[in-house]
Parts: structure tokens; C-alpha cells; sequence
């Protein structure tokens, strides 16, 4: 096979060779590289390996490029979030507190990113491009069924995101916390590229 052949076969792109420019587009990652070879067949191969990286990377959830982690940036953001032990406060005011927090984090002028309230799975949900993560926050979690609710929760929202946080606020009994944990450890063994996290805040 020549190597231009075995380069157009591999790739749905084009070659410039006379600038060494190679243009790679496909249906999981858009690469551009500007590059001086020798054989397009070298060439090739580089590229296919850093098309197969990248594509690693997306999977995964780390960052590519300039585009930022969104799980990862939102749980940071979870943990800048400092709540504190408000009298006659619900779950759905800390929600309400949380989700003001994440909006205000937001630039305006420079996000593709939607922040919205859940109307049935999850409490909060972040959306960026290709990517969904979705918040489930517990205040004083202590009742074994609500423990066995939560989990019904988190395999619903693990079908729509890409990305799970579970909040626990205030008082949370150790053995609810374990049964949690538990099960964001299900999630990560049967959906290893669906990043889950628990994330214990007590007051």
C-alpha cells in the first residue's frame, strides 16, 4: 500500500505537501498540525498517535487543549463553595445557594456553559460542550431509604452525564455515607469513563 493510501484510509483529512501541512478531520477530534516530513507515511503515523491520544484524553475527561475539564472544574468550585448552618434552611435553600454560587462563577461574556436547577434527576445540572455534570446535594443525610433513593438517583443521572457529584451537607451518618460510596464505586467500575464523586461537607 503506498503511504498516501495508507494515510487517507486511516483519516478522513488531506495533506498540503507543500507546506507540510496536515489537516486532520474525524467524527472524535480535529487536529492540526504543521509539521516538515519526509515520508507522508511518517506523517501518518504521528499523527494517528496523537489523534489517538487525544481522543484517550477526551474519554477520560482530562483536559484537551484549551478546553477546560468541566468535572474537574466544577468540583473545584465545590470546594471553594463555604456554606454555612442556616436556621430554618432546607436542602432546597442550599441549592438554591449553590447553584447562585456556580452562576456567579460563570463569565458572562465568555461561557458556553448553562447552569440549570433539576426538574427530576439531580439538583443541579452544569452543561458544556459534550459534556454534562450533574450535582445531587443531601443535607443531614441519616434515613437508609433516602441512602436507597439517592442511589436510584445516580443511576438516572449517570445516563444523562458526564460527570457526578454527590454533596453531603451537614450530619451525615457514617453508615450512609459508606452506603454513597459504595455505590459511586458501582458507578465507576461499570462506567469507568464517567468520573463520580462523593464529596462529604460538614457544617
Amino acid at each position: 500500500m503506498k503511504p498516501s493510501e495508507h494515510f487517507s484510509r486511516r483519516f478522513s483529512g488531506e495533506v498540503l505537501e507543500g507546506t507540510g501541512q496536515a489537516v486532520c478531520r474525524t467524527n472524535k477530534a480535529i487536529f492540526m498540525a504543521k509539521l516538515q516530513y519526509k515520508s507522508v507515511g511518517q506523517m501518518a503515523e504521528d499523527v494517528f498517535r496523537a489523534l489517538e491520544d487525544t481522543w484517550r484524553k477526551i474519554r477520560s475527561g482530562q483536559s484537551v487543549g484549551l478546553k477546560l475539564d468541566l468535572f474537574a472544574t466544577i468540583l473545584k468550585l465545590v470546594g471553594e463553595w463555604k456554606p454555612q448552618r442556616k436556621s430554618g434552611w432546607q436542602e432546597k435553600q442550599y441549592r438554591k445557594n449553590l447553584l447562585e454560587f456556580l452562576k456567579g462563577k460563570r463569565d458572562p461574556n465568555n461561557s458556553p456553559v448553562r447552569i440549570d436547577e433539576g426538574q427530576r434527576s439531580g439538583d443541579i445540572f452544569v452543561k458544556g460542550y459534550k459534556q454534562t455534570v450533574g450535582i445531587e446535594l443531601k443535607l443531614d443525610l441519616k434515613d437508609p431509604k433516602e441512602a436507597n433513593r439517592l442511589k436510584g438517583q445516580l443511576d438516572d443521572l449517570k445516563k444523562d452525564c458526564s460527570g457526578v457529584i454527590v454533596l453531603l451537607l451537614g450530619k451525615t451518618v457514617e453508615n450512609r455515607y459508606e452506603d454513597v460510596r459504595e455505590k459511586i464505586n458501582e458507578l465507576r467500575t461499570i462506567h469507568p469513563i464517567i468520573p463520580a464523586k462523593v464529596v462529604r461537607r460538614p457544617f
